[in-house]
């Protein structure tokens, strides 16, 4: 669907993404002068009496939602042979860019214990100085972080409090390339056990709106 495509009183301005039964839109409101985002059934579905009551029952699932962690659904209709739900738009980071991926590297000078996974996890904690809305974690996929049999770990905002509590120096553990023995002393650690595959390290950060 082209940019500048009517639908309704909706114009589309850009695509943001697709997915298995649709493809998500930006598009401007001509009516209300506001931005929202459409979420078009893929055509090969329209005739799909299954599909389409699915399609539907998503949103008349989410419209049931009242948290601010939702998105509110304003309607769902049909112009020009398309069904399409539309809904607030949320501006912001998209999961591909929260999501991240690949195999980390570190330089080790110290003596200490803890893989590139647990070591990203405590240099970003000491970057978000406790930041209240934020959490991350990090670990490899093959359930070994390092040369022992953690995955890798996590942090929140009380992270480096509780570090703190524990005589634990972020800054020392860092430089001694220790980052397992915060982990292991907070209970951060994140334990798989073998996956028997090696396919990514895999690193998420989630952040919440601010107050």
């Amino acid at each position: 669907m082209d940019t500048g495509t009517k639908l309704g009183r909706y114009v589309i301005t850009r695509e943001i993404g697709s997915g298995g039964m649709g493809r998500v839109f930006a598009a401007h409101d001509d009516q209300l002068d506001r931005e929202v985002a459409l979420k078009v059934l893929l055509p090969e579905f329209c005739c799909d009496a299954e599909r389409v009551e699915r399609f539907k029952a998503e949103a008349r699932a989410a419209s049931a939602l009242n948290h601010p962690n939702i998105i509110t659904i304003y309607e769902i209709r049909e112009s020009d042979g398309e069904l399409f739900i539309v809904t607030e738009f949320v501006k912001g980071a998209t999961l591909r860019e929260l999501i991240d991926g690949g195999e980390l590297t570190v330089s080790v000078t110290g003596s200490g214990r803890g893989g590139p996974n647990r070591e990203y996890l405590l240099a970003l904690a000491k970057a978000l100085r406790g930041a209240d809305h934020v959490w991350a974690l990090a670990a490899d996929s093959d359930g070994i972080d390092g040369s022992d049999d953690v995955a890798g770990g996590w942090i929140g905002p009380d992270t480096l409090v509780r570090a703190g509590a524990a005589s634990l120096d972020p800054e020392d553990l860092l430089r001694r390339n220790d980052s397992a023995a915060l982990f292991r002393t907070l209970g951060q650690e994140i334990k798989t056990g073998p996956t028997r595959t090696n396919v990514n390290d895999f690193r998420a950060i989630l952040i919440l709106p601010q107050k």
